[in-house]
């Protein structure tokens, strides 16, 4: 079975739980509790294995600039679209299947469909992908002293510390969207689509854009240049009052966000390669592991730090008294 089937009955078992074919009802029930930590565990961990594999496809193939930022431009398209299509019709058919075969019953199924999707997406896009010789015959390392090596690489030290911090920028942006839209613009929650299409919309107009700036200008400039401008894009939301604003703000902060994109993953190959150099080893699944492993460490700085500066204004209490949230 391979890993992308594997992850496939990991989602159908998340959506699964062992309550005699009804929804949850209880409050609180800790051996469904745990089943569902050991199948998002589970998941997550077959997930990985699949993930890792695929992404470290990437430097091995091509090895160019130009090719690489046109690889990662169109990957990053599908991506945006595939995750917008997602988000929009996996609860339709959620919906929809309950309505025919009960709330319990829908959920399984939209998972297997999702599941299928999923792994078939994996698979059909390893026809006629090989790897190369050169590369297969490469001695590897144990684990222990893989994650030694991977870590002592002083660039991979730096370059896991910017792509932390970027997941982060783009994914506050995700986090407080929904916020801005209601508390700020004043629409409902349901309605912040009207800020994420635009949003959506500036990444995908400029990658060409920013894949010009980084064959032309290397990594660093157009990293910098990327977020920087995220930055500054910023600060027109300070005075938007109207949900078309709210659009043409959004719209800029894509164009920017998209720089940023494409960077840090082209950038992931040039570790790999110069790993390679000092080594005399290829070792991109090491590499890729690593990547992922730090950029998850964002799951947890988004919420604490959001759930922290509420706190620390005062947004959310029955009587707010701080100062910032009564200027706000």
């Amino acid at each position: 079975m391979s890993l992308a089937k594997l992850s496939k009955v990991a989602i159908v078992l998340l959506f699964s739980p062992p309550t005699g074919g009804k929804p949850l009802t209880q409050p609180f029930d800790v051996w469904i509790f745990l089943y569902i930590l050991v199948m998002l565990g589970f998941w997550a961990w077959t997930y990985t294995m699949a993930a890792v594999t695929w992404f470290a496809l990437y430097p091995e193939i091509w090895e160019g600039v130009k090719d690489r930022s046109e690889v990662v431009m169109y990957r990053q398209i599908f991506a945006i679209i595939g995750g917008a299509l997602a988000v929009a019709a996996f609860p339709i058919l959620v919906a929809n299947l309950s309505k025919t075969e009960g709330d319990f019953t829908g959920w399984i199924l939209a998972a297997a469909i999702l599941g299928t999707v999923f792994a078939g997406a994996y698979l059909f896009s390893l026809v006629g992908i090989k790897e190369r010789k050169e590369f297969v015959v490469d001695k590897s390392l144990s684990m222990g002293s893989s994650i030694a090596v991977t870590f002592k690489n002083k660039t991979l030290r730096t370059y896991v510390i910017m792509d932390l911090m970027t997941w982060c920028m783009t994914g506050w942006l995700s986090a407080t969207m929904p916020f801005f839209a209601t508390e700020c613009l004043g629409i409902k929650e349901t309605d912040a689509f009207m800020l994420m299409a635009p949003s959506m919309l500036g990444i995908l107009a400029f990658f060409m854009v920013w894949r010009k700036i980084y064959i032309r200008f290397g990594p660093k400039i157009s990293l910098a240049a990327a977020t920087i401008g995220f930055t500054l894009a910023f600060i027109p939301c300070l005075f938007v009052q109207t949900v078309l604003q709210g659009a043409l703000w959004a719209l800029a902060v894509g164009a920017t966000m998209s720089g940023i994109l494409l960077s840090r993953e082209i950038m992931m190959g040039d570790v790999v390669d110069e790993d390679e150099i000092k080594t005399g080893l290829r070792r991109e699944g090491s590499y890729f592991g690593a990547f992922g492993a730090i950029e998850k460490i964002s799951f947890l700085i988004i919420p604490m730090s959001i759930a922290t500066i509420f706190q620390f204004v005062g947004y959310g209490s029955p009587n707010p008294n701080h100062e910032l949230i009564n200027a706000f």
